[in-house]
């Protein structure tokens, strides 16, 4: 049962292999003479798949199967020639009429509606059958005037990609992905003109909504300029510690997060590929038992490896923390928080900060964003129910520093004293802050809500508010502070979406947040990155500005003269015509 999990997930997470392509291990049809292999086709697979599977002419496919050149279906049976193998050198280029796109890797009916500035729409119209985009499939493009040109192929590195079941190296199976022929990935220097941090752009703008997809094509007549790229490494290791329980006869549901979480690594991975980094990842199962992972650790693999991500569980924390020290191994605990000793500890990255840490970042922007504003502190008048008096005092203190003025009022007559004072206000929008996470404190605030004549009035909320169900908190305009934040109507969001579908096939609770596919992805491609440009001493060139990913900030400060943690905050607009990231 262990190998049967094992190899199922082999076959979810591997981004494709090109070995058994070459073993032709499949029936043979006898015709006229001519003798055909009989392939099905399977999902995501097009024309041209098939043809380098079988290393045949995409013309001769065709010829055997007249209609094919339109599109192929999931399930379909071919007839593949039986070709010579010395009749197999030769490479034949597709040939494409007018207004027509050859699909590639990567490609989705989204980003070709953006190259070739028409609707998803107008492409489906064309191509009914297109709804389940193949490479290598041939797409009519709606007649209309653009510039965009077929130079959309990129240099991609082979993408290697290793999972270990367990510290036996020989169980592992490696997988190669090759996006384009003759593929050569530049070492040190690749000049493009797409911004290679277009998934790392600030949302919610035009200018990098713009920009956001990973296919977006520069038109010869725009000049944009980027300021130039080197990388110092084009090649990383990276090892992945999580509980895929791929022992276990009844898997614990939860453990379909952690899966999630390392599709999104390997999305990550397949995306800087085109940046000229070729990466190798060994995924180990830790199971939840402290003695499978000292196993793990045992494995001379992991030794290797540049970064290392995991583990899930907090008990196994500290023994991944001493392994990281001992061989100087930067390890990035992605799920834990509260990690003991991380201040003696320079190899960990902690992702998710305890709240209170994230404080002093928090005021910074509550400060930016409150400057033409009048804030009202309303403070609870049980001393229990006040259990945010740091962020409030932390508040105060820098509104005194930076001159912005504040009202401070109890939790007594709440709704005539946010009035009285709001009334003093006309002209600005009155913040009210209540540093409380105390469902009493917090029904009262919402009924004083109910209860408010004056009409501008703004609340500022913390992100445990989302479970206490009280709806009045969400009437009028709230700036509410969080950790992560998921827009589904950004661009590159989207686009990471279709990936993970053509990967791996439509994703469980498409828009849950926190979604653990972008989470991995993040995380990924922000550390990967980081390693790409300044190789094993990337610790040192740490970003002092936030980046912004698919869904959390990231800005790493050193605790004292140990580890780091992430103290990246998100402040959204809540409003009755939706949330937007601020």
């Amino acid at each position: 049962m262990k190998k049967h999990f094992f190899w199922l997930l082999i076959a979810i997470f591997l981004v494709g292999s090109t070995a058994y392509a070459k073993q032709k291990n499949y029936p043979v049809l006898t015709e006229n003479g001519k003798s055909y292999y009989l392939y099905t086709v399977q999902k995501s697979e097009g024309l041209y798949a098939i043809s380098q599977r079988f290393s045949v002419p995409q013309s001769l496919i065709i010829e055997a199967n007249p209609g094919i050149e339109q599109g192929l279906i999931l399930g379909q049976m071919l007839k593949v020639p039986k070709m010579d193998p010395s009749e197999t050198k030769k490479k034949e280029p597709v040939q494409l009429g007018k207004n027509q796109h050859l699909v590639k890797a990567k490609e989705t009916l989204y980003s070709l509606s953006k190259r070739y500035n028409c609707t998803v729409d107008e492409l489906l119209e064309l191509n009914p059958w297109a709804t389940n985009l193949t490479i290598g499939s041939v797409l009519q493009i709606p007649t209309k005037d653009t510039s965009a040109n077929n130079a959309s192929d990129t240099i991609a590195a082979a993408t290697q990609v290793t999972v270990a079941e367990d510290t036996d190296a020989s169980t592992n199976v490696t997988s190669e992905t090759n996006h384009t022929e003759n593929q050569e990935a530049p070492a040190k220097e690749i000049k493009k003109k797409k911004n290679i941090w277009s998934w790392f752009s600030k949302k919610n703008t035009s200018e990098n909504q713009n920009a956001a997809t990973s296919d977006a094509i520069v038109s010869e007549n725009e000049e944009i300029e980027e300021p130039e790229f080197i990388a110092k490494e084009s090649h990383i290791k990276v090892g992945i510690l999580l509980p895929f329980m791929l022992d276990s006869i009844n898997r614990d549901a939860s453990m379909d997060r952690f899966v999630e979480f390392y599709q999104g690594c390997l999305i990550a991975a397949d995306s800087l590929a085109n940046t000229g980094l070729s990466t190798e990842i060994y995924a180990f199962d830790t199971g939840k038992d402290n003695q499978k992972l000292y196993e793990i650790l045992s494995n001379p693999l992991l030794k290797e490896v540049d970064i290392i991500i995991g583990p899930a569980y907090q008990n196994q924390v500290s023994i991944v923390a001493d392994f990281a020290y001992q061989y100087r191994i930067p390890t990035i605990i992605p799920f834990s928080s509260n990690i003991t000793n991380i201040n003696q500890n320079p190899y960990l990255f902690e992702v998710v900060t305890p709240q209170k840490e994230l404080y002093k970042k928090l005021v910074d922007k509550c400060t930016a964003l409150f400057a033409d504003k009048h804030v009202i502190i309303a403070k609870p008048v049980m001393l229990a129910q006040y259990n945010k008096a740091d962020f409030a005092t932390l508040l105060m203190n820098r509104l005194n520093n930076d001159s912005i003025r504040y009202s401070i009022i109890n939790d007594a007559k709440l709704a005539h004293s946010i009035d009285s004072v709001a009334a003093l206000y006309p002209n600005k929008e009155c913040v009210v802050v209540m540093p409380s996470t105390h469902g009493v404190a917090l029904n009262k605030l919402g009924e004083a809500f109910n209860q408010l004549k004056q009409s501008n009035v703004g609340l500022f909320g913390f992100p445990e508010w989302n479970n206490l169900g009280i709806d009045e908190l969400y009437e009028k305009n709230m700036y509410q502070f969080s950790s992560y934040y998921t827009s589904f109507t950004d661009p590159a969001v989207i686009e990471f979406y279709y990936q993970l579908r053509d990967k791996f096939g439509v994703p469980k609770n498409i828009q849950q947040s926190p979604n653990f596919a972008i989470f991995g992805y993040d995380i990924c491609l922000y550390f990967m990155k980081q390693y790409q440009l300044h190789g094993d001493r990337f610790i040192n060139y740490m970003p002092e500005t936030e980046t912004s990913g698919l869904q959390m900030n990231f800005l790493f400060e050193q605790v004292d003269n140990g580890g780091y943690w992430n103290v990246g905050t998100i402040i959204k607009q809540i409003t009755k015509d939706g949330i937007s990231d601020l």
